[in-house]
């Protein structure tokens, strides 16, 4: 009976887990162009004073290399066949975000890849895995070609969503030649953004220091971490972190400027019609989040179900790559409890089975 009773306790607490939600916040901000109910209003959105370029200070980096990236191949970048649309998205849409927002960009890569859209964040790749889980892959062509100076945007052709460094710095590019695609700005109070950018610019550092890619004696490394056949690492960085912001290193008022100028120059050359803007501010439902970028993008017909099904929120890749593990398992333990709990006991009349001899 006791191992009966812990089986049942142990089976409850699995389902439980099993349907727990997530309903942890998003941080948002209600802006001109996504009201509080996650509609989308045409409103103009103000645009921040530029900043006056400030001059950058000297760095300690090795020469640029000349590595040149590849030339794209029909099956580099495209599946032999897309991966299926999620349930109620009924558009592949071609989305760049142009933020420089790591949480942000980082949740709406993982987002855009859960609802099947072939997806680029940075120089890593997001496909379908053979169990149907999320495979990550290197594709650093796009980061390699920015920073040797050639920013052939055509190697994003085979992405239905694209984001992260460099994108920030070739839209102007990306509204040219892909006239029909929409762009994203998740944009964040300075203060704010600052501290995250210097996290995730601190985590490149390491790296890059790790990789042999700082210092004036600095040796590659041949670590797997550095990169594979295709590039190292040392090939994008600091490169993409100097372009961006002026300095590879955290500098805390030209990274400011660089940022604030970079918003406002988004706002005033990307046609309106293409771009949302959402203000990264307070607490904001995912599920509004998720409508206003459903109701833009035209990738939904029925904006509220899709919203309510697809909230837009951290960590769905991983919750979608151990999806299928985790019903396995727990239909596994499901037949096991069973199976304990309705087999015969074998120590119900006695110790192995026998009875016990009665004087």
């Amino acid at each position: 009976m006791v191992m009966r009773g812990a089986v049942l306790v142990f089976l409850m607490a699995l389902a439980a887990s099993a349907r727990a939600g997530r309903d942890h916040p998003v941080k948002a901000a209600l802006g001109a162009t996504m009201n509080p109910d996650g509609t989308v209003s045409d409103t103009p959105v103000p645009v921040p004073a530029p900043v006056p370029d400030a001059p950058a200070p000297a760095a300690d980096v090795p020469a640029p290399t000349t590595t040149t990236a590849p030339a794209p191949d029909a099956d580099d970048t495209l599946d032999a066949a897309p991966p299926a649309l999620a349930a109620l998205v009924t558009d592949r849409r071609r989305t760049f975000s142009v933020g420089l927002d790591p949480d942000a960009e980082q949740t709406a890569a993982e987002w855009f890849q859960s609802l099947g859209y072939r997806t680029l964040t940075g120089d890593m790749r997001y496909t379908k895995g053979y169990w149907g889980g999320t495979v990550i892959e290197n594709d650093a062509r796009m980061s390699v070609s920015f920073c040797t100076a050639t920013s052939d945007v055509s190697l994003l052709s085979g992405y239905d969503f694209v984001n992260w460094l460099p994108v920030p710095s070739v839209y102007d590019s990306l509204v040219l030649d892909f006239p029909d695609a929409k762009f994203i700005l998740f944009e964040t109070p300075v203060d704010l953004w600052m501290k995250r950018i210097e996290a995730k610019a601190l985590a490149s550092q390491v790296l890059g220091e790790e990789c042999g890619c700082v210092g004036v004696d600095a040796v590659r490394s041949p670590a797997a971490e550095c990169g594979d056949d295709t590039h190292h690492y040392c090939d994008i960085y600091p490169c993409l972190w100097e372009r961006t912001f002026s300095t590879w290193a955290v500098d805390s008022l030209a990274w400011r400027e660089a940022y604030i100028n970079h918003v406002a120059k988004v706002k005033t050359t990307i046609p309106s019609q293409r771009l949302l803007v959402v203000p990264m501010l307070g607490e904001q439902n995912p599920v509004a989040i998720a409508k206003a970028l459903g109701t833009f993008l035209a990738l939904t017909t029925t904006p509220d179900d899709f919203a309510a099904t697809h909230p837009f929120e951290p960590h769905v890749m991983s919750l979608g790559r151990e999806h299928r593990w985790s019903i396995v398992l727990f239909v596994l333990v499901g037949f096991l409890g069973l199976a304990l709990l309705f087999m015969p006991n074998p120590w119900a009349g006695g110790l192995g089975g026998y009875h016990e001899y009665q004087h």
